[in-house]
């Protein structure tokens, strides 16, 4: 039996493009896969402090062994430029999730512009491929956003170690490109190779997910400012014919927004992750009277594997080194 739709009060002011349906339906699927893989790195963790460094964002800082004074372990915690990059973009990207929710389903709006087609009324089926267009330019802007966030690629990464049952990775750094030689990989690459392949074994879910809504080619068609709209396809410029990884030549918008609301929901799934963790820590430090170790794997010369034991403070709910 066909589904009736009624269309009459769509209107293309009134649709901006996050859609409650999709995202409720990607959320239905990533939500719980997200909390049972939170659950999964509890107890595969290699050590009880990694998700405090998951949450502290832990990294080798050796900029601090040049500060006077007494000297200090380079191995460090907090959000440092990449965690304040994060939480500046998280500012605009809540912008956009609380204000551009549309007021019907993108069943709804679908139909719409095909009872317009079928009507042969082009200029109104226009107003909204004009619209949608709009809204993608600004949803190209939050998928990079996402996809380029240094923060949001190492708590991922890291996740997935942690998942692993690997130590957690001080040493984790972007490569800005292939040429550089120091670092874990390029973005793309850890993306690709460190976090999304894997996935396949540990969570076939969200494996799909980040292989459905990253894609190199798109990021880059996006970053380069490299494609047009046509009609409701988006056309990219950097199709390559001889490159197994570069062959898309357009996306529609429908598929844009299927790749856009899972990238979405794959974010509200780091900031779970974030929030889980901090909930985590925050009960077993009451347990320990605030007070915890988190492991290092020193690659130094002479140095070997240690632990720094930390506290937290209740108050401003946060951790530091016991002095």
């Amino acid at each position: 039996m066909k589904t009736i739709v009624n269309c009459k009060h769509v209107k293309p002011n009134k649709g901006t493009m996050l859609f409650s349906d999709l995202m409720q339906q990607e959320g239905q699927t990533l939500e719980p896969e997200f909390e049972r893989l939170f659950q999964l790195v509890v107890a595969n963790q290699h050590h009880s402090g990694d998700l405090i460094l998951l949450q502290e964002n832990g990294s080798y800082d050796p900029s601090v062994l040049d500060f006077s004074g007494p000297k200090l372990n380079p191995h460090v915690i907090g959000p440092g430029r990449i965690g304040w990059a994060y939480f500046t973009h998280y500012q605009f990207i809540n912008w956009y999730r609380q204000t551009h929710m549309a007021k019907v389903s993108r069943v709804e709006w679908l139909a719409k512009i095909e009872e317009l087609t079928q009507a042969q009324n082009w200029e109104e089926r226009d107003k909204f491929y004009e619209l949608e267009a709009g809204t993608i330019h600004l949803e190209t802007l939050i998928y990079l956003k996402v996809w380029e966030s240094d923060y949001i690629i190492k708590t991922l990464y890291e996740f997935v170690r942690l998942l692993e049952g690997k130590p957690y990775d001080w040493y984790f750094k972007v490569k800005e490109s292939a040429r550089d030689t120091e670092g874990t990989a390029t973005r793309q690459d850890i993306i690709r190779k460190h976090i999304r392949n894997k996935l396949e074994s540990l969570s076939p879910i969200l494996f799909n997910a980040v292989k459905a809504s990253y894609l190199t080619q798109l990021r880059n068609s996006i970053a380069h400012s490299y494609f047009i709209f046509q009609s409701d396809y988006m056309q990219l410029g950097n199709d390559i014919a001889n490159d197994p990884h570069s062959q898309l030549i357009a996306i529609s918008f429908s598929e844009w927004a299927d790749k856009f609301h899972k990238t979405m929901m794959i974010y509200n799934g780091v900031i779970g992750i974030l929030n889980r963790a901090r909930q985590y820590n925050h009960e077993l430090l009451e347990r320990q009277n605030n007070i915890a170790e988190v492991f290092v794997t020193d690659i130094r010369p002479g140095k070997g594997t240690y632990t720094l034991q930390v506290v937290y403070d209740p108050d401003f709910k946060r951790f530091s080194y016991a002095q």
